[in-house]
């Protein structure tokens, strides 16, 4: 480092550790691995400079699972704009430091002072961590629901304006944005978008942007400032055996609340079909990565879940083909597959201890087997169902007027088989013989009537 990089390196560590973010590890502990410090200068912002830990070159990131990073579209944003509004742009400082480490990661997680060379230790997620953005994206992206649910300015009733509501009775007003939009009885909805750590707060008025913009920094004063700051992400080393590599993943606690809150979405969630690619692509941030975890179990939880967006059950299978415990996760698909209509399962899987396979086992073997005592008790019913509904058609048939005479007619002469003798049948052939004879002498008689009516009269021959 140079005299000025060097400069910028001190001054940014001194920082985190004036913020807490990086501290001495805690008594009784070591740090064992540590990661280069290099700093990068900020795009337009000539003498800023931002430190990051080369956690690529420290060999962390080889140990860390990669979880996607959920940003909007530039185009989603633009289309969504109001004609003549106004923005506000929140940049969250230190916005990855918030979010404490796990304890026993922290050995691992080691930077050394440029200075004094001191040995610190990162309580904060570290900027240069593979996973810090997603995890910074996805809380960032809760943080904005929260808002969302929270204040009545950003609410609104959606629908569509676009050229095709153009062309109908709902009419376009192009003031209030392209495709799908939010508004109110005061007219558009506040919007927020966050791109990692940058919010976007946009209105429809300077009074609305202003006043979602309050709502938003009062917000964040409560849940991200340092003593309220989430602590359920951790990074895992498995300190048994050096060459298994760890995986970012929540807390046991988080863990068997996200499986609860994954199961319970998947017992009411809608395809992806039905409730359009914004609903989803709100699921799929809410719900596919919920749970990371090493644990086999874990993970089939989060396959399972991330198949609510699959096209095909097949295809499904396929992409996860290699997942290690196949065979535990093929039994998970199929209690997921009976379980997809009911809410029952999520008050099951809820205490469930996730640590120990055995019991996941049991339980798996327990809903299987009520699977199959209910799957039994369905086609019970199914045959009791058709045997009752025959039963009436058989009656209906015997009491029908006309019913046995349609089924005779077209081969009235024809002997009943001995197979088909029974009590009703010699009535049966009698009926039919009646009508037969009956419609006989009907003939005759009309015939008669005929000739009678062409038989030229006395008078007439006379003449």
């Amino acid at each position: 480092m140079d005299e000025e990089v060097l400069k910028a390196a001190i001054q940014f560590v001194d920082e985190l550790v004036e913020l807490g973010v990086l501290r001495s590890i805690d008594e009784g502990l070591a740090v064992l691995t540590n990661a280069p410090l290099f700093v990068v200068g900020k795009d337009g912002q000539p003498g800023q400079w931002r430190g990051i830990s080369d956690m690529l070159q420290g060999g962390q990131n080889d140990c860390v699972g990669q979880d996607p990073i959920f940003m909007p579209r530039i185009a989603h944003i633009v289309d969504q704009k109001y004609t003549e509004g106004y923005a506000a742009v929140v940049d969250l400082s230190k916005f990855f430091y918030n979010f404490p480490t796990y304890p026993e990661d922290r050995p691992y997680l080691g930077l050394l002072h440029p200075k004094t060379e001191e040995l610190l230790t990162y309580y904060g997620l570290a900027m240069g961590a593979g996973n810090s953005p997603a995890i910074a994206c996805r809380i960032g992206l809760a943080f904005v629901r929260l808002v969302k649910e929270k204040f009545g300015v950003f609410q609104g009733e959606a629908r569509a304006n676009c050229y095709w509501t153009g062309l109908q009775d709902n009419g376009f007003d192009p003031q209030l944005g392209y495709e799908f939009i939010l508004t109110s009885n005061d007219g558009g909805a506040v919007h927020i978008w966050v791109w990692v750590d940058d919010f976007l707060i946009h209105g429809p008025t300077d009074k609305k942007t202003a006043q979602g913009l309050q709502f938003f920094l009062d917000t964040a004063v409560d849940y991200l400032s340092e003593t309220k700051s989430c602590d359920i992400y951790q990074f895992i080393f498995d300190t048994a055996d050096a060459q298994t590599p760890p995986f970012l993943k929540h807390s046991e606690f988080s863990n068997v609340n996200a499986v609860y809150d994954c199961i319970f979405a998947l017992a009411h969630a809608h395809t992806p079909a039905e409730t359009g690619t914004t609903a989803y692509r709100y699921e799929a941030d809410r719900i596919m990565y919920a749970v990371t975890a090493t644990s086999p179990t874990v993970v089939a939880f989060q396959h399972i879940f991330q198949a609510l967006f699959v096209d095909s059950w097949d295809t499904f299978e396929k992409q996860t083909s290699t997942i290690a415990n196949t065979e535990l996760m093929k039994k998970f698909i199929a209690l997921a597959r009976a379980e997809t209509s009911t809410a029952t399962t999520a008050m099951a899987i809820a205490d469930l201890d996730l640590t120990n396979p055995q019991t996941v086992q049991d339980i798996i073997n327990q809903r299987v087997n009520d699977q199959i005592c209910e799957k039994t008790k369905k086609l019970e019913q199914q045959l009791q169902t058709i045997q009752r509904s025959m039963v009436k058609n058989d009656v209906r048939g015997a009491t029908r007027p006309g019913a046995s005479i349609k089924k005779k007619k077209s081969t009235p002469n024809r002997q009943p088989s001995a197979s088909n003798s029974g009590k009703q049948q010699p009535k049966t052939v009698a009926k039919a013989a009646a009508v037969v004879a009956d419609s006989s002498k009907r003939k005759s008689t009309s015939r008669k009537k005929s000739l009678q009516k062409n038989k030229p009269s006395r008078n007439n021959s006379r003449r």
